[in-house]
This record gives structure tokens, C-alpha cells and sequence, in this order.
């Protein structure tokens, strides 16, 4: 639609007066459209055209976004994946920084799931990652992730690799040790409540995944071990109070 008007209006050279007016139908227009059909109005648009209105299908993007309904998300959310990607949409720092805050807020593990490549494109914009705001955006969506994926998954070993793969897929983005600290944290905090059995079952997975990932895992594994070794303690000292006839919590040893 869009791009049958503008090779109308340009059929002569397009008079520059035209653009206020010709802008604010446009923003009209879009204002109505769900994700699809944003997408596919962008991507129809010619060159030029698209440079003119960049702008505004940015606005749109993120008014989606920012207002969408998660359970419906379906194909929708591919095309917001997609125009978020755009190079010709030509997205700015501070609007970037809008998306990356709305999806690491969501409770909608798909949505969640595309922060890391988004991240990564604020990154190759930023040079770099030295920037408060995006610190705590970054630790909110691990915590969230992390959330969504207990919630969307009954534990199995599926469910453990998962949670790794993440922390060392963010590794390759992320270079601030203060960051990956805290969400090695997080990912410690949720790990350790994962049955010894399961943990011990994907050793030979984790193995593969890279530093940071097999330093929680170590912590893991070790105060699993700790525990298994307190509680065997506890059973054997138990055992001695009844061999010694001992009735309180201090273990008396006969001399004879």
C-alpha cells in the first residue's frame, strides 16, 4: 500500500513542502498495523522512501513491543525479531536501550530468549558495554530467564543444559567481569536446587560449554559432594549415639 502510494507521488520529483503532511499520514496509517503487517509495509518500501520514514516504522516497533500481548505473540513475534534486526531502520542507541529494557522485563520466555542477538547489536553500536543501566538490564533478563525457564520446564537434564548454554552464549557478548559475576550468581543460586542425580547426569555435557559455565558448575558439583559427606556424618554419628547407648545430643563413648 505504502509503496504504491510513494511511487505515485514521485512519479515527478517529489516536492520537499509535501513531507510534513505526507509524514503524519503515514504515521496514521502505520498506527493501525500489527506487527505482520508493519513488517511487511517496511520491507515493500523502496530506498529512498525508506529513509524518509525510518523513523516512524522505529516508533511503531517499539509501541508494539512495549504494548503487545505475549500469550499471542506467534508470527507476530518474528516480525518484531526482524524489524528490530533492520539495519534500515537505522535504530538508535537510546530507542535500542527502550528495547532491550521492555524484553529483559518480559515474563515471556520466547520474548526473553531473542535479548542475547538484540544485546549484541547494542553492543556493535556501543563498542562496548560500560553503561549502568544496561548492567542492570542485562542481570533483570538472566533473572528473568531464569524464571522462565523453570516455569516452562519440569527438571531434566534438558532443562540443566539449557540454563549453561545461556551463561556461555552471553559470555561471547559480555566482557564486564562485574556483570558476569552477578549472573554467575544467579545462575549458582538456581542450579544448586537441582537434584544430585541430575546434576551428576550432565557432567560430561557441561565439559564442553566454556570457562564461566564449568566454574558455577565446579561450585555446583562441589557443594553437592559437601552435603553428600555432612549428611553421611550425620548418619554415622546417629548410628554411634544408639551403639553407645546414648540418649542426648553429646555422644558419650564408653571406657569399657
Amino acid at each position: 500500500m505504502l509503496s504504491t502510494a510513494w511511487r505515485a507521488i514521485t512519479r515527478d520529483k517529489f516536492d520537499q513542502k509535501l513531507l510534513p503532511d505526507l509524514t503524519e499520514n503515514i504515521k496514521k496509517i502505520i498506527s493501525k498495523y500489527d506487527p505482520v503487517d508493519l513488517d511487511k509495509n517496511f520491507f515493500e518500501l523502496p530506498d529512498d522512501f525508506e529513509e524518509m520514514v525510518a523513523k516512524l516504522f522505529r516508533d511503531r516497533t517499539i509501541q508494539l513491543l512495549v504494548g503487545g500481548r505475549r500469550s499471542t505473540w506467534g508470527k507476530s513475534l518474528e516480525s518484531i525479531f526482524k524489524l528490530l534486526n533492520s539495519v534500515h531502520l537505522r535504530w538508535e542507541k537510546d530507542e535500542y536501550i527502550i528495547v532491550l529494557e521492555t524484553v529483559s522485563t518480559s515474563e515471556d520466555y520466547h520474548l526473553l530468549n531473542v535479548f542475547q542477538p538484540l544485546l549484541k547489536n547494542w553492543t556493535e553500536k556501543s563498542e562496548g558495554i560500560r553503561d549502568d543501566r544496561i548492567a542492570q538490564i542485562c542481570i533483570q533478563w538472566y533473572e528473568n530467564l531464569m524464571n522462565g525457564i523453570s516455569s516452562n520446564s519440569i527438571a531434566h537434564e534438558g532443562h540443566i543444559i539449557a540454563v549453561f548454554e545461556k551463561l556461555s552464549s552471553i559470555h561471547s557478548i559480555i566482557n564486564e567481569q562485574a556483570i558476569l559475576d552477578k549472573l554467575m550468581d544467579i545462575m549458582f543460586n538456581h542450579i544448586r536446587q537441582t537434584s544430585e542425580k541430575l546434576i551428576f547426569n550432565v557432567t560430561t555435557k557441561v565439559v564442553e560449554f566454556d570457562s564461566m559455565a564449568k566454574r558455577v558448575f565446579t561450585k555446583v558439583i562441589k557443594e553437592k559432594i559437601d552435603s553428600m559427606v555432612l549428611d553421611l556424618d550425620k548418619i554415622l554419628l546417629k548410628k554411634m549415639r544408639v551403639i553407645c547407648g546414648c540418649t542426648g545430643k553429646n555422644l558419650k563413648i564408653p571406657n569399657e
